[in-house]
């Protein structure tokens, strides 16, 4: 089966939100009329974000969450690391779904919120269907704290 990869921005603290659990919004680079701005840092830029109000994908939607390698790095010296980052396997239902989130959101920000904290803000490279992965949290241990913060949040 295909999986489809999405790249993980850096984490973002959002004291103003009150939502529990897992939700995917809609998040833009532009601002949108009713949507939240919010600043965040991607690389060494301060940039302003706007994410919905709305929750388009919930903890409903998930079926597994688990580790996976999502790469390797090789530095100037030759020496190789695995990148890990987090598979995410949605039911049927919530795969029909982010199907459809995701088919016009090409190369568009995605707010992944856990319990009221941005827990990654990818850009969607590929239309999501069953499978994805969230690479960017890098080392194993990282990607393991990413993992047990989605599922806790259940």
């Amino acid at each position: 089966m295909k999986k489809h990869i999405i790249t993980l921005a850096t984490f973002l603290l959002l004291t103003h939100f009150a939502w529990g659990g897992i939700e995917f919004r809609d998040a833009s680079f532009e601002p949108i009329e009713g949507y939240s701005e919010i600043t965040h840092k991607i690389g060494m830029e301060e940039k302003k974000v706007y994410i919905s109000p709305k929750a388009l994908l919930d903890s409903t939607a998930l079926e597994e969450v688990y580790v996976a390698p999502s790469g390797t790095l090789t530095d100037h010296r030759g020496n190789t690391e695995t990148l890990y980052g987090v598979a995410i396997i949605l039911t049927d239902e919530g795969a029909e779904k982010m199907k459809e989130i995701t088919k016009d959101r090409i190369s568009k920000p995605l707010a992944i919120i856990v319990d009221g904290e941005i827990l990654s803000l990818p850009v969607v490279r590929a239309k999501i269907g069953k499978r994805s992965t969230i690479t960017g949290p890098g080392t194993k241990e990282e990607a393991e704290a990413m993992k047990d913060r989605i599922i806790s949040s259940r």
